[in-house]
């Protein structure tokens, strides 16, 4: 009897831990990272947990302000308030996803092409995780990020 009461609390004890293991890394919030695929123009990939609030690319090259002073290139916007990160394709420069519009260039205008040897950034700033970005350089034809 004695012995099934033993096996009884360990039966349970491992459930608890299971339990609790999987309430814990459902919770976890997951940053955002942004990765290119090194072609000009680049396509980012965004992951993380969050949602996104937009996606915006920023000429840092000559830019001696806060950064958010530096000219904005790109911006795209969820046309809804909440898309997740999760659900977004693969966001190539320039074309605007299915779900957002582009609020920079204003009035639909083409965003200027990255130039080569100049320094951008592309970041996204998210909800329910943290924001995350990429700097890259167009150099050979191609977007390289720094690490």
């Amino acid at each position: 009897m004695r012995y099934t009461k033993m096996k009884s609390r360990t039966y349970f004890k491992r459930v608890a831990c299971i339990t609790m293991l999987s309430v814990v890394t459902i919770a976890c919030e997951i940053d955002t990272t942004v990765q290119l695929d090194g072609n000009n123009p680049p396509t980012f990939k965004v992951s993380g947990s969050g949602g996104i609030n937009f996606l915006k690319v920023v000429d840092i090259t000559d830019c001696n302000k806060a950064f958010l002073d530096c000219p904005v290139v790109w911006q795209i916007d969820p046309l809804v308030g909440q898309i997740r990160i999760a659900d977004l394709p693969g966001i190539r420069y320039g074309e605007v996803p299915s779900g957002f519009r582009q609020t920079v260039p204003v009035d639909g205008a083409s965003p200027p092409a990255l130039i080569e040897g100049k320094t951008y950034d592309v970041f996204t700033p998210t909800y329910n995780a943290n924001g995350g970005g990429a700097r890259f350089v167009i150099k050979g034809g191609s977007s390289i990020e720094y690490r």
